[in-house]
């Protein structure tokens, strides 16, 4: 099934694709490429991710203002302000093992990328361990 809102140019730095998921899991993926400053980012932003409570209605409306907050939210200029965030979150837990997993996902650069266990990481072979 297409939606009006695949393969659309929201603006000149937001290019919309087409909706996928990951074979045998429920969670919809929308792919799009960010234009910043100096950076392009190629990846994929939930659109509906039972766990991590996304769930956007599948209208036109309703996506592009969901691309657009996650087109801010991903900006490389807040790069290190979310780094520090997530430094101080850990910190303070007790969850190691989690907290390995997620260093794993996080890269080392000043955008994010998809990074899955099968391709990019000593995790072993599942698929989930993707990032957006």
């Amino acid at each position: 099934m297409s939606y009006p809102f695949e393969n659309r140019q929201l603006n000149r730095d937001i290019k919309i694709n087409n909706l996928f998921n990951i074979a045998k899991m429920e969670d919809v993926y929308l792919s799009v490429r960010f234009r910043y400053q100096r950076v392009v980012w190629n990846g994929a932003v939930p659109i509906k991710a039972k766990y991590q409570g996304v769930d956007i209605p599948l209208t036109s409306e309703d996506v592009f203002d969901w691309v657009q907050t996650c087109y801010e939210a991903l900006n490389p200029a807040k790069y290190q302000i979310w780094q520090n965030q997530q430094n101080q979150f850990w910190q303070n837990k007790n969850s190691e093992d989690t907290k390995l997993v997620f260093d794993a996902l996080n890269g080392t650069d000043n955008t994010t990328r998809w990074l899955c266990r099968k391709c990019g990481s000593a995790l072993g072979a599942d698929p989930q361990g993707m990032r957006w």
